[in-house]
């Protein structure tokens, strides 16, 4: 009798443990629910903006060159994380806006297209404004190093091709506040 016993308690013992707690399985689903929602729902930092939200202060910038000047409509990129964002994750921008990247010193500086979805010009500017160097049609995505190969104070990126379209070549000027007092810093 012992021996049916102890055959009944285990079979019971196995019962109970092949069968999950009530309520686990629902708390499980709404976990996995949850986990894909905060994934796949969410989105990225300035994933699906307005391209033209201000992601930082807003100015325009006038580049001038062999007779011709050209308006872009820009945000500027003064703190290391608004020059991070730069123009990740934007599917678009207008043909006449751009982000102008300002740094604290005259220095070469390295930029790249990582998370950036279109394809920009980069024009890199020196302490006066002048134009010293064009990085024309840069590949999106890529964690390819862009170097400025000279000292600049900023640069601006503008739609890929555009300044090719617009005939801006290095020497042009970029008219703009903080190239006129070299000392000058928008406040963030």
């Amino acid at each position: 009798m012992k021996l049916a016993a102890d055959q009944n308690m285990l079979n019971r013992d196995n019962r109970l443990r092949d069968k999950p707690l009530p309520g686990f399985r629902v708390m499980f689903l709404t976990l996995i629910f949850l986990t894909i929602q905060m994934l796949f729902c969410m989105p990225f930092p300035g994933y699906g903006q307005d391209s033209d939200a201000p992601t930082s202060l807003q100015s325009m910038v006038v580049v001038e060159g062999r007779g011709a000047t050209h308006e872009f409509r820009t945000d500027l990129a003064i703190t290391p994380s608004q020059r991070a964002q730069g123009l990740m994750y934007r599917e678009s921008i207008p043909e006449d806006y751009g982000m102008l990247f300002v740094f604290d010193d005259v220095a070469p500086v390295v930029m790249w297209m990582k998370n950036t979805f279109i394809s920009l010009d980069m024009l890199f500017v020196d302490g006066k404004g002048e134009i010293v160097h064009i990085a024309h049609s840069t590949t999106p995505l890529s964690l390819s190093r862009i170097s400025s190969r000279y000292p600049v104070r900023g640069v601006l990126e503008i739609k890929g091709g555009k300044a090719e379209e617009l005939d801006i070549a290095v020497g042009d000027h970029l008219v703009h506040q903080l190239f006129a007092d070299p000392g000058s810093q928008p406040s963030p």
